[in-house]
């Protein structure tokens, strides 16, 4: 038994000789493990930012038509939603008080240039007496007196028959443009006043209202570009242009900014909704892109990126500076360079001076 046991050690002696080398003091570290990490690499900087922001279609042109006279609608020939041409008849009133007005309005007129005529006729005569000292000064002054009299008489009636003429042509109310009825709050036989709506009108053109942030609505001009869709005519893409700026949010979150379609609006109609693209110029000649899980905040409140050295396949920190988060990643304004790799995926497993196998990611 012995014996046994002694030629049991003798064959284990040699292993554990060599374990105990493995761990002396001079024993090699084992190797750094590598970190494989998805990756990509920049591309030339973005100068361009399209921007998509969502709107309500609204007339270009809307109105309220009313007459600038009191009266009783007669004629209403208009229903909401109808076509209209400029010129065309959109109501009537009753013109039988006009119509009386503006022929008391001629008798008097008539009255006036006749007692006008007199007037000059006995200022011409006395003037000739007066000439010929057959009449005093006093008695032409009064016949001058009488003639100015009289011309200032027949100049009131007179404009008061130009007024109402006038008003007799404000009992009839026709369209001031092309374009659609989109209300008539009005019936026949219905008494209106003085600037009552007796229908809305809406230009053929169309326009987009979007809201544009503070950080964005400096950026924009009268005249810049921008595309539109409307959900209600699927497929067609048309052209706009900026418009209007508000110059205040009216007590809104956004500015908002108009659009007017440069194309025929063809079958869409106000209270639409859609959506508008507009491209802003990119800050300090550009701006890359980056998947927001990229980005590593650290306590003090920046941000950064984990940059991959494709020649030491280490990775190193970088700080930068972000943007807004877009449709094509988050923006990334200063602190990276185009050609440099950036990892994408996995960076809180991540530390300075890791090894890693570079696995391209799509952009």
């Amino acid at each position: 038994m012995k014996s046994i046991c002694r030629a049991v050690a003798r064959r284990a002696a040699p292993a554990l000789i060599l374990l105990a080398a493995g761990c002396g003091p001079n024993a090699a570290p084992p190797p750094e493990p590598v970190r494989p990490v998805h990756a990509l690499q920049l591309g030339a900087p973005v100068r361009d930012r399209p921007r998509t922001f969502s709107g309500t279609l609204r007339p270009a042109v809307e109105a309220d038509i009313s007459f600038r006279v009191a009266g009783k609608i007669l004629e209403l020939p208009i229903k909401p939603g109808a076509a209209v041409r400029e010129g065309d008849l959109l109501a009537r009133l009753d013109l039988s008080d006009f119509e009386l007005q503006v022929k008391q309005a001629e008798a008097q007129d008539s009255q006036a240039r006749a007692l006008l005529k007199q007037a000059r006729a006995e200022y011409d005569r006395m003037r000739a007496l007066y000439e010929s000292r057959t009449a005093s000064k006093s008695e032409l002054d009064q016949a001058q007196a009488s003639f100015e009299s009289a011309e200032a008489q027949q100049a009131v009636a007179q404009k008061t028959l130009e007024l109402a003429r006038l008003q007799m042509e404000y009992g009839s109310l026709a369209a001031p443009f092309d374009g659609l009825v989109i209300a008539r709050p009005v019936d026949i036989h219905q008494t209106v006043s003085a600037g009552q709506p007796v229908a809305t009108l809406a230009a053929n053109g169309m326009d987009m209202v979007i809201g544009l942030p503070e950080t964005l609505v400096t950026q924009v001009r009268l005249g810049d570009p921008a595309e539109v869709t409307v959900g209600a005519a699927p497929g067609r893409l048309f052209r706009a242009a900026v418009s209007e700026i508000a110059a205040s949010t009216g007590g809104r979150s956004t500015y908002p900014v108009r659009l007017t379609l440069q194309d025929d609006p063809g079958p869409l109609r106000s209270g639409m909704t859609g959506e508008a693209v507009l491209t802003f110029a990119a800050a300090d000649g550009g701006v890359f892109h980056v998947p927001a899980g990229s980005v590593v905040s650290r306590p003090d409140g920046t941000r950064f990126l984990w940059i991959v050295d494709p020649g030491r396949l280490i990775v190193e920190e970088r700080t930068v500076v972000p943007g807004a988060l877009t449709s094509a990643g988050l923006e990334i304004r200063e602190g990276v360079r185009a050609g440099e790799w950036v990892a994408v995926r996995g960076v809180h497993r991540l530390s300075p001076g890791t090894r890693v196998r570079i696995l391209e990611s799509e952009p």
